[in-house]
């Protein structure tokens, strides 16, 4: 019975969340002028990226780094660090170009790419100084991943509306860009502090994390980058930037379960039962 009741609890709070967002997106997206043929593909395979980015993680086929970096499976193994810094240097290097080209730019498109470029510089600062890592990553699962984000970086900033952002939503968007990456930094922090080794031998020793939202979700990093993604959507406005987000919160929604399952897995009962995956008090 209380099982019954805590799932009818989640569908209503999720189905109240979604209906919010879409809302939000009615209000703020602003439809191609034209739909050719280049627009309506990318739009077809945007969609069913966005629909389908999270299977892998939720069927166990893990993208090969962090805790589910698998030797074995590795097609050419790197170190981590490295293999982190490839994922998010095409989309630094794409925002980068497009604040430097010459061509003039909208307001939109200014800001756009200035929020992208925050995004994935911030990023590359926190691999190089920030994370702590011991392990390897799949050369292949890097290139793969900074393409995937080279592209997004890259169609947003196409598909940017002509039309001028709205002081009002461009404002809500830029805050909740900033508290998003603030919030995601914070987390990342956090990490960084937990992360320990054992004093014999190299095999990593693994805590629960604990302080902030950890209290609350297994990734509170994932769901501020998730308030990053959608601030930056609100300020482009592009069906693509949106589209975008939608495929980001199904890749993460997927790998916080993960990410959950394995901890329930290693620390068995020591794992608070209450703690949500990604959203707090409703995923």
């Amino acid at each position: 019975m209380k099982d019954a009741v805590h799932t009818t609890n989640f569908h209503i709070k999720a189905v109240a969340l979604i209906a919010l967002i879409l809302a939000v997106c009615r209000a703020v997206v602003h439809l191609p002028p034209v739909w050719d043929i280049k627009t309506l593909t990318i739009t077809v395979f945007q969609f069913a990226g966005a629909l389908l980015s999270g299977t892998g993680e939720r069927s166990g086929n893990n993208a090969a780094y962090s805790k589910f970096f698998v030797p074995a499976k590795a097609i050419c193994p790197v170190s981590s660090r490295t293999g982190m810094v490839i994922i998010y240097i095409l989309g630094l290097s794409i925002s980068s170009y497009w604040l430097l080209a010459e061509a003039p730019l909208t307001a939109r498109q200014t800001i756009t790419a200035a929020t992208l470029f925050i995004h994935y510089l911030k990023r590359e600062l926190e691999v190089i100084c920030v994370h702590k890592y011991s392990g390897s990553i799949d050369l292949v699962a890097s290139s793969f991943i900074s393409m995937f984000y080279g592209l997004a970086a890259l169609g947003i900033l196409i598909f940017t509306p002509d039309v001028s952002p709205s002081a009002c939503w461009g404002g809500i968007g830029c805050g909740l860009f900033f508290c998003g990456q603030i919030g995601n930094g914070y987390h990342h922090w956090i990490l960084r502090n937990l992360r320990k080794t054992k004093s014999l031998g190299s095999e990593k020793k693994y805590v629960i994390p604990t302080g902030g939202l950890f209290d609350l979700v297994t990734c509170p990093h994932y769901f501020f980058e998730l308030v990053a993604w959608f601030g930056l959507a609100l300020i482009n406005g592009s069906v693509f930037a949106f589209l975008n987000f939608a495929s980001m919160c199904n890749y993460l929604s997927g790998r916080a379960a993960s990410t959950t399952s394995w901890y329930k897995g290693k620390f068995g009962d020591k794992f608070p039962r209450r703690r949500k995956h990604l959203v707090p008090f409703i995923f």
